[in-house]
């Protein structure tokens, strides 16, 4: 990679020549694995008791959800969007023992642990982690900066903080984090935030939750949680999800992966700070990461651009494959990003 290039590119596969042979069968068998079990956890399904759903309103505003219409439906969820905030939310939602049980119990986990361990995707995995906590360097009130990981998986970001002089502890309720303590991320506990946070620190400058904000069916109780254990002033909050707005997510609709059990809720550039914001947070910096513009890209052009022209009214469309930088600019990658600061008094 040259002086002047991206460095967002270096965790973009479609960026990457290679990359995405080098992903293909791994990750082939990972989307079959995660779309049996989808189908399955789906209301209805096979490991779905009659009990394990309940409905609700707005997780964000509480806006009533009765008489809203699906503006899609997949996998036993009804996605709706909300008249007053602009979320966009599941109206089922797994009942708290239901949704706890399982990640102790998913068969998808061996899958996963495969796919985050390959040597491809660390090689992506590490280079996000390393973008990310750059962005977090406002958070370096001392010298040995305190990181909390809330969903640490594989230890990626643990491991790539420990390097750059970050002390780190990380909560995964799966067996990755067994894994990530193999692998050298010794701040790994088996646990739930927040009944298992350690003692020590009781304070943390920096707190990361990855692509975890979405599986939280009351967004708002846990983010109450998380600001009272962040460094006043100069602690921050990172979060990564899903973005709603991308335009492969909007073509791909019911196909789509990220339209599954598990996902709640579905957030844009606009309705993510709004919901942080209900939560005394304030946006530090947004932005859109990872293009996929090779997968969008097997789309007809006439419909990407319809696409688009929906997303964003007004903006002039691309008239051939929009580039990475065209989408990031436009808050349309695949994934959102923020960085978040409490709001004082």
């Amino acid at each position: 990679m040259t002086a002047t290039a991206d460095p967002r590119d270096a965790f973009d596969a479609a960026m990457l020549p290679g990359m995405r042979d080098r992903l293909a069968e791994i990750y082939r068998r990972y989307r079959a694995r995660e779309e049996a079990v989808s189908q399955s956890l789906a209301p209805g399904g096979s490991s779905s008791a009659p009990d394990a759903y309940r409905t609700r309103d707005c997780p964000s505003c509480g806006y009533k959800s009765a008489a809203l219409q699906p503006v899609l439906e997949a996998r036993g969820l009804a996605l709706l969007d909300c008249p007053e905030c602009g979320l966009t939310y599941t109206r089922q939602v797994m009942v708290k023992a239901a949704d706890s049980a399982r990640y102790k119990e998913s068969d998808l986990d061996a899958e996963g642990i495969r796919l985050r361990c390959s040597e491809p995707y660390v090689e992506l995995e590490s280079a996000r982690a390393r973008y990310y906590l750059r962005t977090l360097e406002s958070a370096r009130a001392v010298a040995s900066p305190s990181l909390l990981e809330i969903g640490c998986g594989t230890g990626t970001l643990l491991l790539e903080g420990q390097l750059m002089g970050w002390h780190c502890v990380g909560l995964e309720p799966s067996i990755a984090a067994q894994v990530a303590r193999s692998r050298g991320a010794t701040g790994a506990i088996d646990g739930y935030f927040p009944n298992d946070l350690p003692a020590e620190p009781q304070r943390y400058d920096a707190i990361a939750m990855l692509d975890v904000l979405e599986h939280f069916a009351e967004p708002l109780d846990i983010l109450g949680q998380i600001r009272p254990l962040l460094t006043p002033s100069t602690g921050r909050l990172f979060v990564q999800v899903p973005n709603w707005d991308n335009p492969l997510i909007r073509l791909d609709g019911a196909a789509s992966p990220i339209v599954a059990p598990g996902h709640w809720s579905y957030f844009t550039p606009a309705s993510l700070p709004m919901l942080l914001a209900r939560a005394g947070f304030r946006a530090v910096h947004i932005e859109t990461v990872v293009s996929e513009r090779d997968r969008l890209g097997a789309y007809p052009l006439a419909d990407i651009q319809r696409c688009i022209a929906s997303l964003r009214p007004g903006v002039a469309l691309p008239q051939d494959l929009p580039t990475a930088a065209w989408l990031y600019d436009r808050g349309l990658g695949y994934k959102l990003i923020g960085t978040f600061a409490p709001i004082e008094g």
